[in-house]
């Protein structure tokens, strides 16, 4: 709710739905809801955020404003599993066979299974399933700000330390595209397209 460039965006109408409820539904299509966290923060900006998921009955943690790595961790404690997928709520053109891809290429001897490295989806159909060990022990490096607030930055800045497995787009490379909203232009932009779910 604090973003500096579309202060609000996550409950941002894009036809008719607020923008993080395009995400969900998608997920939603892939993975038992029940599994499903929303991870936001504990800024007295993202209450209304919370009071809308509260309503509709969906899972959400809080947590640290900046460091969403951090965020992201004190989730993984709160709701343990091994490996955990991340998808960005300002994506509402996700597609659910992307999603479906990752956990095809999934493969447990990763530690990380990830379609922008290099990228080749638009922006906005980035998908990544991190092994939870691995990612809480990037709390104990020293991190840059970047680093902290981009929760997998450290494995593309330093992928030799990690094993890290890329999977590509069937319809060749579309990385030239966005589909990510960062700015009221691009929420126009969308708001002119048709929705490709």
């Amino acid at each position: 709710m604090s973003s500096t460039r579309l202060p609000g965006k996550i409950l941002t109408d894009l036809h008719g739905k607020p923008l993080y409820l395009h995400v969900y539904e998608s997920i939603s299509k892939i993975l038992n809801v029940k599994d499903v966290v929303i991870v936001t923060s504990i800024d007295p900006t993202d209450d209304p955020f919370c009071i809308e998921l509260e309503k509709r009955g969906l899972k959400y943690f809080r947590g640290d404003l900046d460091n969403v790595l951090k965020r992201f961790c004190n989730a993984l404690n709160k709701h343990p599993t091994p490996w955990v997928m991340r998808i960005n709520c300002d994506s509402p053109l996700i597609k659910p066979v992307v999603i479906q891809q990752a956990i095809d290429e999934f493969n447990e001897s990763y530690d990380l299974i990830t379609n922008v490295f290099p990228r080749s989806f638009p922006k906005g159909q980035s998908v990544e399933i991190i092994k939870s060990e691995r990612l809480k022990e990037l709390l104990n490096f020293n991190l840059n700000a970047d680093q902290k607030e981009h929760v997998t930055k450290y494995f593309y800045d330093y992928p030799e330390r990690f094993k890290i497995k890329n999977f590509y787009n069937k319809m060749g490379d579309q990385s030239q595209i966005s589909e990510v909203v960062d700015t009221q232009e691009d929420l126009n932009r969308l708001k002119q397209a048709k929705l490709r779910l």
